[in-house]
């Protein structure tokens, strides 16, 4: 289920371009990061 922390954390990727700072961004590891959008 798609809840707004994902799609935000989605939107965020997107804007940034590159995970490793859209992680910075919102606080939180890359891989982390990477397992919430799969």
């Amino acid at each position: 289920m798609l809840d707004l922390y994902k799609l935000h954390a989605f939107v965020v990727v997107v804007e940034e371009r590159n995970i490793t700072h859209a992680a910075n961004r919102l606080f939180i590891q890359q891989p982390p990061l990477t397992r919430l959008l799969k």
